[in-house]
């Protein structure tokens, strides 16, 4: 009976003293009319991945640092980006034998070379410098793969549809690595489908997977990659894989992004922030090299 009492004055003690610590605290927190923060200035954002068999594209947007004084709406927070039009941007190679202005494509809205006009080299290190009026300077730099990933022993299989009608695909299969230095990879894999209206038959990608591969534990060896999605089982199939040797700017800003995307609903996840290589700004300047594409008909 005395213990049943002395438990009982302690929960009472506990509860009053909550209270007590819940009302301090609530009355410390008071409401601030009319503060001013100061302005975050917008930066230049850059993004460019540069290939061998590829042109070079590189878009030059406006950051949109986000302003407390400013109501939150459309206006201000849309998805709209701010192209910068009338940058400079110059992109010169390490060994100093290429060196030009990436003129400002409109119709694209980017800023475009093709091969023929500069050429891309596997090795070489290249460094972006772009200039703006009102923004000042930023400048990246990337050393381009210089190993062609080698894809083998690549198989599709397929699982019992679904009670949607959707089969899964499992697409598996080995990159061999170059050994005795560090590497990134990627995979892209592709399914495109087609869809018949009438007479017109219309083409269409039905879903788009990537995947990020380092050579840690796997040095020299071939690293195994596995794939997971599902294809219709009305229609044809072609189903693309891409594999890819990057470089470590590459393979760093698409994890980060890739973890973005993974916790982008999720209310208890830490804070996570997207890889930039862009001194002065944001953004990423990265390179690749991409290996024979696999086409498998299902």
């Amino acid at each position: 009976m005395v213990n049943k009492i002395l438990i009982r004055v302690d929960m009472q003690r506990v509860v009053f003293l909550f209270a007590i610590i819940l009302v301090s605290i609530t009355s410390c927190i008071d409401d601030v009319d009319n503060l001013t923060l100061p302005a975050v200035e917008p930066k230049l954002v850059v993004q460019s991945f540069i290939s061998p068999t590829d042109s070079v594209k590189v878009n030059v947007w406006l950051s949109k640092p986000i302003n407390y004084n400013l109501p939150i709406n459309d206006v201000y927070y849309g998805d709209e980006v701010i192209v910068v039009s009338n940058a400079n941007v110059l992109l010169t190679s390490q060994s100093g034998t290429e060196q030009m202005l990436v003129p400002f494509d409109s119709s694209l809205g980017l800023y475009a070379l093709s091969p023929e006009e500069f050429s891309i080299q596997m090795g070489e290190t290249y460094t972006l410098s772009v200039t703006s009026p009102d923004y000042g300077t930023v400048t990246a730099s990337t050393t381009v793969p210089s190993y062609v990933p080698i894809v083998s022993n690549v198989e599709l299989d397929t699982l019992n549809a679904n009670e949607w009608g959707d089969v899964r695909g499992i697409l598996t299969g080995y990159l061999t690595d170059e050994g005795s230095v560090e590497n990134f990879y990627a995979t892209h894999v592709f399914n495109y489908s087609e869809y018949a209206i009438g007479e017109d038959t219309l083409t269409y990608i039905s879903f788009s997977k990537r995947m990020l591969i380092s050579d840690k534990g796997y040095d020299g060896e071939d690293i195994p990659f596995k794939v997971d999605f599902c294809l219709s089982v009305y229609g044809e199939h072609l189903v693309h894989l891409y594999a890819l040797s990057v470089d470590e700017h590459y393979y760093h800003f698409h994890w980060s992004l890739d973890n973005i995307e993974d916790f982008e609903d999720n209310p208890f996840a830490e804070s996570t922030h997207l890889y930039s290589n862009v001194e002065g700004g944001l953004g990423v300047f990265a390179s690749y090299v991409s290996a024979n594409v696999v086409v498998i008909s299902e």
